[in-house]
């Protein structure tokens, strides 16, 4: 299903990801060149989470700042592009909370449930890189990846907070 789906992941950062080059930093990226929907840290050290089909759909980039490579982020990223909710088409969480705060938003259009996600679509897709360089890779760590195809899927399915240290962590 290119409407509805959720992606979840832990990252740890080699190095601090603003000292990184923005492709070393790719979440994830299904692209056919001209189309692709990718999210990563760029340059300044936002999360950016794009999706384009012939020109921009939709658009998320963070006011928040990833720069901590001594722990694990967890993201997870729902796309539900049938949501009566516009806010709620693109969702974006970090360690079980939800990002509210952007820099950069572009909404799909209200009636926009004819727009298919490019992940999940039969074109070339990654994890960890961008799929028009073949030498951008993620710098650091991943663990514990999962795609749920067809569903919106809490963070809490994933990871929890830890009852002694109030730290989120693997579930």
């Amino acid at each position: 299903n290119r409407k509805k789906w959720t992606l979840s992941g832990w990252y740890k950062f080699g190095m601090s990801a603003q000292a990184q080059a923005y492709w070393a930093n790719m979440f994830f990226c299904g692209s056919n060149g001209t189309n692709y929907m990718e999210a990563g840290i760029n340059n300044a050290g936002f999360m950016d989470w794009v999706q384009t089909t012939g020109g921009l759909n939709a658009r998320r980039t963070t006011n928040r700042k990833f720069r901590d490579s001594t722990g694990f982020y967890h993201f997870v990223f729902v796309w539900d592009s049938d949501n009566s909710t516009a806010a709620d088409r693109m969702i974006l969480y970090v360690n079980g909370v939800r990002e509210t705060s952007f820099e950069d938003t572009t909404l799909l259009a209200s009636g926009a449930n004819n727009v298919q996600s490019n992940w999940n679509n039969t074109i070339e897709m990654k994890i960890g890189r961008v799929t028009t360089n073949t030498a951008a890779y993620f710098e650091g760590y991943m663990s514990h990846a999962a795609f749920v195809n067809d569903a919106v899927v809490a963070p809490t399915v994933f990871g929890e907070t830890d009852s002694t240290s109030g730290i989120w962590k693997f579930k």
